[in-house]
Order: structure tokens, then sequence, then C-alpha cells
């Protein structure tokens, strides 16, 4: 067993096993932000704590931006179930020791963190993920569980075979087959969506993603900088997409610790995407009270108007004279 990092250390790390929590007010958006109701609403909101990998980075690591996004990989725990209305085989899932279950039905060897996990039989899945905002911070609580790097080239490597394997799978399938099992599947209880493997929508400016006081942490001399314009459009949309700012992509925003100990038995990522839900219904009301209001308001003023236009509109001209109204 390895002696945990103890040295001050990116919040979270890559490949590193880390507890989370959704931070429902620095999740609304601005608009939101300015209804008391809402924030409130928020507030008593009760978040569990998740556990995951950090599987990968949304983009390159901004030290200048106040946060920064990430792929989350959740931990789940026991044997792995087959879900064949989403096209989801139990082999596709990646064990972490310590592992006491024999035959698991992946057939593949346990990743092998820095220490073992506190909890037995765990695995990921391609198919239990969450794209996360986290404020840019740094920690001196020691990574208790890590994947070094050829552990988490692994790691991709099985996710991406089990994400081919579901696409061949739904791929086989009719159109009219999947659309009659898609209802079914929503009833399932307990089964994820598969992850969504959108692109990411390149800037235009490169200078608009990178302030000035950023680009020198990355370019030591103006001349290292990258001639975006001699560039070929592939290579610019790669240079876009890594200082792209997942802030502006992005809005759940969680709170990271290294400390596993916090969390005696794993939640059910399940209720993770509950939790959205009941941000998301929470943004919602306060969306339709704002509309309400604002129609409630244009209503007054033109009930404001007609009261003080009528009484103008009937009064002697001699009278407007003296109000200035009328010019001769």
């Amino acid at each position: 067993m390895s002696e945990p990092e103890s040295e001050s250390t990116i919040l979270p790390a890559l490949g590193a096993c880390v507890v989370f929590t959704i931070d429902p007010v620095a999740s609304l958006d601005p608009e939101t932000l300015k209804d008391s109701e809402a924030v409130k609403a928020c507030m008593t909101l009760a978040n569990k704590p998740y556990v995951g990998v950090v599987a990968e980075r949304m983009g390159i690591y901004q030290p200048w931006n106040p946060h920064n996004g990430c792929m989350i990989g959740f931990l789940l725990q026991g044997r792995p179930k087959s879900i064949p209305s989403k096209f989801i085989e139990s082999s596709m899932s990646i064990p972490i020791a310590p592992m006491t279950i024999r035959d698991h039905p992946s057939s593949r060897s346990p990743l092998n963190p820095s220490n073992p996990l506190p909890w037995n039989d765990c695995y990921l899945s391609t198919f239990w993920s969450a794209k996360v905002l986290s404020p840019t911070l740094m920690t001196e609580t020691p990574i208790a569980c890590k994947l070094a790097s050829d552990e988490k080239c692994q790691l991709d490597r099985f996710l991406e075979a089990d994400l081919e394997r579901h696409d061949i799978l739904a791929a086989a399938l009719p159109s009219s087959s999947c659309s009659a099992d898609s209802g079914d599947a929503a009833k399932e209880p307990g089964a994820p969506n598969p992850a969504e493997h959108t692109a990411h929508s390149p800037s235009s400016d490169l200078r608009a993603m990178v302030p000035a006081e950023g680009r020198g942490m990355l370019f030591s001399s103006p001349t290292d900088r990258p001639a975006v314009d001699d560039e070929t459009e592939s290579v610019k949309e790669l240079i876009d997409y890594i200082f792209s700012n997942p802030a502006s992509e992005m809005s759940i925003t969680v709170n990271f610790t290294n400390d596993l100990s916090t969390v005696k038995e794993l939640n059910d990522p399940a209720d993770y995407f509950n939790e959205l839900k009941a941000l998301a219904r929470i943004q919602e009301e306060s969306r339709l009270r704002l509309t309400s209001a604002r129609a409630l308001a244009i209503k007054e003023a033109a009930e404001l108007n007609a009261k003080y236009d009528e009484p103008t509109i009937n009064m002697p001209l001699c009278c407007l004279r003296d109000l200035g109204g009328v010019v001769d």
C-alpha cells in the first residue's frame, strides 16, 4: 500500500477517486439566482455525497478560470446487471480492486488504484457518468486512491470498447423496435441513460477563451504561441477545444473532496439524477414566476397609463395649456 499523496494538488485530480456533492445554488443560472424564492428552495434540497473517478477533463485545466469542468465516472458496487432494453450487458463494466467476485461478468482484471478502495466489489460503467463544474481549487487533503497513468489508459480502452459494443447492439435492432423499447426502458427503475458523447462547440476566438494573464502560464513567450491563422482548420478546432471555457457549456456545479472516509456506503447514482430533476423543477418554477411577474407588470403599467390618459383626453384645452400639454 502506497502512502497517500500529501502535497498540494488540483481538486479534483485526473484519475483520482473523489467524493462529490451537488451545489444547487451555484448550479443556478444567473437569472434564477436573482429569485430569492428559488435560492431558498435550493437551500432546502437534500444532496447526497457520491463517489466517482475523474475520468476526463473538459478541455485543458485553466487555473485562471473560477471553475473547471470534468467527466466523473460513478463508482457502483455489487455484481453488474444487464439491461437489455438499453442494450447494456453486464460485461460492460470495469472492476476495481478490491474484488471478491471471482466470476465477474466482464472477465476483466480489476484496475488497481494507488490504494485499495474502502469498499469491495466496485466497478465503473461508461453509462453512469456526469459532466460537472467545480471551483478551481488546490487542496492539501491527500489523494487516497488514484489510478496511475497505465491504469487510466486501460480504463479509457475499456470504456471505449463498451461504448462500441453498445452501439453495435443498438444498431442491430430495427428503428421501430428501438422506439417501442425506449418507452419500456424509461419505466425501468435505476436504468442509466447511455452517456452522451457530444462534440464540444469550438470557440471562434482563442484569445477570448484565454485571458492575457492566463496565456503566460501556458506559453513561455509570445513567439511560442501557436500562429492560429497559419494552422489548418482541424488544428484550429483542436486548439479551440482544449482552451474552451467549460462554464459556457455546463452548469451543474459540485464540490469535491479527496476524503473517502466521509462516505460509509455508496449512494445510488440514480439519486444524483433525481436531484438534477428537482433542481430543474426549481428553475422552471422560477421562470414561470418571472414570466408571470413581467406580464403582471406590463398589465399594471397599461392600466396606470389608461387611468391618467382618460382624464387627460377629456380635459379642456385651457387646462392642457396650464399643464403645459398644448403649445400655441
